[in-house]
């Protein structure tokens, strides 16, 4: 893409400058430059720096947009200034939420964690990222208008998740000597969905489920004694799942890279144990370990 706009060339380099607002006109997708007599193709971010955001070239599309998304989200938080400030201020359930959450989050982790996930969902969410003055405008209007609706969800998404991992840890304090390997299972599982940073960390759709997801660990755990064999040989074939699905998850980060695919194949593995060790509460589709091993094949024939 040829970007005549001497002003976003302007801000893009080693001395890039530094806004507070949309005044750099069009952020392209891509921006062609010259350089030793070769054309070399990158990708505009936006770039948060706390105070202000800055704009530089990225070598992939995937970590431009990853970029600009927080980027994004701050010049809008300086937009909405003291309203944003007001729905995010720590309201006085969280000092309730935070102690039964205090053994997995530190409470000012958890406050930072709540406001990311907040403003994340409430700022940008699904909609696409703006690139002009104009599109930013309109979702300014729309973050507006949605944040008190998105704060109340996340305080009372909060609020469940603390309740059942308080009771799923009591669960777990209380199992006997004999069942201590079942307890570190469980508590893995418990800390692969609620640590510092979960909140924003986890995809909004899912927050809906981490709930069940901790209910069903603890389902699990009280019907063991019933058939501790079959649990047993179930847990070991979710195990190598999860050992898959976590190796492909790791050469990804080292390599920069992010799969909705691979995401999707995670809380695929959740439901999974819900089918298999709660049944009762049910699941959003039908999932099984041939669905599973079906999916998995589907991931690595994309790449």
């Amino acid at each position: 893409m040829q970007v005549d706009n001497e002003v976003l060339i302007g801000t893009i380099g080693k001395h890039a400058r530094l806004h507070r607002q949309w005044d750099f006109g069009e952020l392209p997708e891509t921006l062609t430059v010259r350089r030793d007599g070769l054309r070399l193709t990158g990708y505009p971010a936006l770039i948060d720096e706390r105070d202000s955001v800055a704009m530089r070239l990225l070598d992939t599309r995937q970590a431009a947009d990853a970029a600009t998304r927080q980027g994004v989200i701050r010049l809008l938080g300086f937009e909405l200034g003291d309203a944003l400030s007001r729905h995010l201020k720590a309201p006085p359930a969280l000092a309730a939420v935070a102690l039964q959450l205090r053994g997995a989050v530190a409470p000012e982790r958890l406050q930072d964690d709540l406001r990311a996930a907040i403003a994340d969902r409430a700022l940008v969410g699904d909609d696409p990222l703006p690139r002009d003055r104009e599109a930013f405008a309109v979702q300014v209007k729309r973050a507006r208008a949605r944040l008190p609706a998105v704060v109340e969800g996340a305080l009372r998404l909060l609020a469940a998740v603390a309740s059942e991992h308080h009771a799923l840890s009591q669960r777990i304090a209380a199992l006997p000597p004999a069942q201590r390997m079942l307890a570190a299972e469980i508590r893995t599982q418990r800390d692969a969905l609620v640590y510092p940073g979960f909140l924003a960390a986890t995809p909004w759709p899912q927050l809906a489920h981490l709930p069940r997801y901790l209910k069903a660990l603890a389902r699990r755990m009280a019907r063991y004694p019933e058939h501790p064999e079959r649990d047993a040989r179930q847990a070991a074939e979710v195990a190598r799942w999860w050992a898959r699905y976590r190796e492909r998850a790791d050469d990804d980060r080292r390599a920069g890279r992010s799969s909705p695919a691979l995401e999707a194949f995670r809380w695929m593995l959740e439901e999974l144990r819900v089918s298999l060790f709660a049944q009762d509460l049910r699941t959003p589709a039908p999932v099984s370990f041939k669905r599973v091993e079906k999916a998995w094949a589907e991931l690595l024939r994309r790449g």
